[in-house]
């Protein structure tokens, strides 16, 4: 009935509301105060005219937006640790770079803060460790374009230790069948990495493991450097582009072996809880899970065209969680616009490519990969501050590899940690994607014109040009009445 209101429609338009506070109130503070009261305007006027009832649905959630992102920024600025000592537990898994460790601590006296120390790596943590800290306890410093302390607090880390004095006081001192669970987590993570190490060299052992494991923060220095000239680094970042990649792969694979579609979808599923699992649930990898199983839900219960209203549900209530993450956390940007672009682009860009085969979902991944790029392309620009020139290029070279890297990494980490004969023979397989893949990174970083600096004019240009090409796909299908 025209007119009416069905809660689907109010849900969608008050997701978006909200995600426009949380989005306002990032830019510039506002008395969320207006917006309530101009929704009660709005409920006011519901027996009169319907749409009235929208409005205010729509300015109650833009108004929680805005007052949620003021409660988070507000918790974020709030520090009560002070001095040049405190005992605490690690509760991340310790990030080595280098001669460095970097250790996440909630300090004993302040249960609601987290503590980013630098320390030496020579001494060995783990996550659940009992530390002492000494050194001075600070609070984020600014640097110039750039809001290193609104980085860190969006998880939740409000304090920082420079080179820090860490001494163990008591290993794995964690209580609790939830952490016992994680720490067993990091620590099977610690032999699967290290069968890695031990069966395919570096710098190819350094790349599946960021790819893999989520350990883009292990890698040498001028391996990222490469990666950046060659316009390939957002392979490294696990996002929601891995996660639509291998569960088109594991379809595609299981399709052929003689599933039926309903089965294949399932056991898609069941191979990304998996892939998130052995990243040790790394709070990326199960963001991109959520955004990307979305669309293999979908597939399941026979309602594709769904996946876009619960992408933007779970877009929504992920920003309800941690409002922060919308203009401080890369992965979730870049895992929204990923599977966004994947959705509204895969069914144009598969009749497309229809003269590409289709063995073992090798179309779908080529146009899914296609359409990642495409949408996250802006992102990309604004986050490195640079263009890869030879980027088109490489990524299709290189992104129809991922599936494959996927596919075969998994079983490589998750036998090959228990038995050095399969890691061995696995290794061997892998090594040869990893070298081309390397290859061609060398290939086109070594070229002197592969990266220039982009200057805003350009990065505008490359923003524009994506949403006028989602403004113009949103307006087709909703005019045919198939996109909500």
């Amino acid at each position: 009935m025209r007119g009416s209101l069905f809660p689907s429609r109010v849900l969608l338009a008050a997701s978006l509301a909200f995600v426009a506070g949380v989005f306002l109130n990032s830019l510039f503070p506002i008395a969320p105060f207006v917006f309530l009261a101009l929704g009660l305007l709005s409920f006011a006027l519901v027996r009169k005219v319907s749409f009235a009832a929208l409005l205010g649905f729509c300015l109650l959630a833009l108004t929680l937006g805005v007052a949620r992102h003021g409660q988070a920024s507000q918790e974020a600025a709030e520090r009560g640790l002070e001095g040049t000592a405190f005992e605490g537990i690690v509760v991340a898994e310790p990030q080595v770079k280098g001669s460095k460790v970097r250790l996440v601590v909630v300090p004993e006296d302040f249960p609601q803060e987290k503590v980013l120390v630098t320390a030496s790596a020579f001494e060995e943590f783990s996550y659940g460790d009992k530390v002492e800290v000494q050194g001075n306890v600070e609070a984020p410093p600014s640097f110039e374009g750039f809001d290193y302390e609104a980085f860190l607090a969006k998880d939740g880390i409000r304090s920082v230790v420079w080179q820090g004095e860490v001494q163990v006081k008591e290993h794995k001192a964690y209580t609790g069948a939830l952490p016992f669970l994680q720490g067993a987590m990091f620590s099977f993570k610690e032999r699967m990495r290290s069968a890695l190490k031990n069966n395919i060299p570096p710098p190819e052992s350094e790349v599946l493991a960021a790819i893999l494991l989520g350990d883009k923060g292990r890698m040498a220095p001028d391996l990222g450097e490469k990666l950046n000239r060659a316009g390939v680094r957002h392979i490294t970042a696990i996002s929601g582009m891995h996660v639509m990649l291998l569960g088109a792969l594991a379809m595609g694979f299981l399709q052929k072996v003689g599933l039926w579609r309903r089965q294949a979808v399932i056991g898609a599923l069941c191979l990304l809880f998996v892939f998130v699992a052995i990243t040790g649930f790394q709070v990326s990898a199960v963001r991109a899970f959520l955004m990307g199983g979305l669309y293999f839900a979908g597939e399941l219960f026979g309602r594709p065209k769904a996946s876009l209203r619960a992408l933007l549900y779970v877009g929504a209530f992920l920003l309800f969680l941690n409002p922060l993450l919308l203009f401080h956390d890369a992965g979730f940007q870049l895992s929204f616009a990923a599977v966004l672009g994947i959705i509204l682009l895969l069914p144009w860009l598969s009749r497309k490519l229809q003269r590409v085969p289709d063995a073992f979902g090798l179309r779908t991944v080529l146009a899914m990969s296609i359409a990642a790029q495409l949408f996250t392309f802006p992102l990309l620009l604004w986050h490195f501050g640079a263009f890869s020139v030879v980027s088109p290029f490489s990524n299709l070279l290189i992104v129809p590899l991922l599936p494959l890297l996927l596919g075969l990494g998994i079983p490589f980490l998750l036998l090959g940690s228990l038995q050095e004969g399969i890691a061995s023979a696995l290794g061997l397989f892998l090594f040869f994607p990893l070298r081309y893949l390397m290859g061609v990174v060398d290939v086109f970083s070594s070229l002197s014109f592969a990266f220039l600096p982009a200057s805003s004019l350009f990065l505008w240009i490359g923003a524009g040009a994506v949403l006028l090409l989602f403004a113009v796909l949103f307006w087709r299908d909703w005019k045919a009445r198939n996109l909500f």
